[in-house]
């Protein structure tokens, strides 16, 4: 028997297959271009951000100190200088490691999208800027404290000079991170923009390829088909001398060849064709509502997948505690949304760690962003205190609102360990004043930071 209408349907189905297959490599092997693409320009950005982000920030603390030492010719604020230069050009060296890290890169959709010329150039400002400074501060240093009058008085315009073209370096690099945030958002539309052309490139094939597959079936299965339907019908009228031409040399031919000597017998057979009729349409129906039934129960698991996968990142946000140092032996924990006893206990590992990590002197704990202070919440504070006061630093509790402060009150939660301030700007002002000051030498529970 010739298997021909096989071999045709098998093939229709095998290109169509493949089609599929090949959107489906294609449209993957570009997610992971994007996904590759992005995340390094992600990362060497927020890598490069950062250092630049510690570097200004150190950096105006040099002036600062050199300022002192201009005004009173401390020698204490010669050596603050002196160290933090060392920590300048150790931030200028890892910035430079960064750089040489980015060009070993060599695919050409991650270098050709960065004016790396541009960062290049900030870091060689940076460094002259460094420079500079470190040579001005030099001299100063040497005359002490006998510093004529008008010579703080050129050093006081050069430091003024300096902190200028800091703050345009600044401006400039926050500009070219804009400018790269964009373009990452350009790369994104553009690979999204290939995958779309990648689809509608392959529907159209699709499309084709099912266009032929629907002449083939109507050419070679749906008219001899039809043409047995209507000798069927005629058949189930009661019509038994029914015969139908065999039109093919493939299964429909035998289909028709079967039908004919169907016809002959069926009169004998037609009660227990009725039969078997009914029980099939049994079976169908029972197998659509099987069908109805797994489809419901498939919609249900994928809407409570995605409540669950909602409620997951829900949580990972509200579970983001950051530890920051802002000065030296100074850390900051801004605490954002609600605290669960999970939480609580990751807030309080963060701050241990953080004080250990950072040699604290002063842990400033701000909860601006904390909506409501309840009993749970009060007792994780203390407990953060007494733990980092055992550690040997300071508690500073900013942000409390008047609602908070009345909230602690009724609560009657005991506050007197931990110095308290209403905003985070006055307990960072505490902190470093402290922290300049010496007052840390102080046992913390016999006298909160002044």
């Amino acid at each position: 028997m010739n298997r021909t209408l096989a071999w045709k349907v098998t093939a229709t189905f095998v290109v169509f297959f493949v089609l599929i297959g090949f959107a489906v490599v294609s449209v993957t092997v570009n997610r992971i271009r994007i996904r590759t693409t992005v995340n390094y320009m992600n990362d060497f950005v927020q890598r490069e951000a950062q250092i630049y982000s510690n570097f200004d920030a150190n950096f105006q603390r040099l002036i600062g100190e050199l300022v002192a030492f201009g005004a009173y010719g401390n020698p204490v604020y010669a050596n603050e200088a002196v160290e933090l230069i060392i920590v300048l050009e150790r931030t200028l060296a890892d910035a430079e490691a960064l750089h040489t890290e980015f060009e070993t890169v060599t695919d050409p959709a991650l270098r050709d999208r960065f004016d790396f010329a541009a960062h290049e150039e900030l870091e060689h400002e940076r460094a002259e800027l460094l420079e500079e400074i470190k040579a001005r501060s030099a001299t100063m240093f040497a005359a002490g404290s006998n510093i004529p009058a008008a010579e703080q008085a050129n050093m006081l315009r050069f430091l003024e000079t300096v902190k200028a073209r800091s703050t345009i370096l600044q401006q400039e690099a926050a500009a070219m991170a804009q400018r790269e945030v964009d373009q990452v958002l350009v790369t994104l539309t553009t690979e999204l923009r290939n995958v779309m052309l990648i689809l509608v490139g392959m529907l159209l094939l699709l499309l084709t390829t099912m266009a032929g597959a629907l002449w083939l079936t109507q050419r070679q299965i749906v008219q001899p088909i039809k043409q047995l339907a209507v000798s069927a019908n005629a058949v189930t009228a009661g019509q038994f001398d029914q015969q139908v031409r065999v039109t093919n040399h493939d299964e429909i031919g035998t289909l028709q060849d079967s039908f004919n000597t169907m016809v002959a017998s069926l009169q004998t057979q037609q009660q227990a064709l009725r039969e078997q009729n009914e029980a099939l349409q049994k079976e169908q129906a029972a197998l659509a509502q099987a069908m109805h039934e797994l489809e419901q129960g498939a919609q249900e698991r994928a809407t409570l997948q995605q409540q669950v996968i909602a409620a997951q990142q829900a949580t990972l946000r509200e579970l983001s505690s950051p530890l920051i140092p802002i000065a030296d032996q100074v850390v900051v924990m801004p605490l954002i949304g609600a605290i669960d006893s999970q939480r609580a206990q990751q807030i309080l590992d963060t701050l241990l760690n953080g004080v250990e990590q950072y040699r604290a002197r002063a842990v400033i704990i701000d909860i601006t962003g904390v909506k409501t202070v309840d009993t749970a919440v009060a007792k994780v504070l203390l407990q953060a205190a007494q733990a980092i006061r055992l550690l040997g630093a300071q508690t500073l509790l900013t942000g409390i609102q008047p609602p908070i402060a009345q909230t602690l009150v009724h609560l009657g939660v005991d506050m007197r360990t931990i110095a308290t301030y209403s905003s985070l700007q006055m307990g960072v002002a505490a902190a470093v004043a402290a922290r300049r000051g010496g007052n840390w030498s102080r046992t913390p529970r016999a006298q909160k930071l002044e």
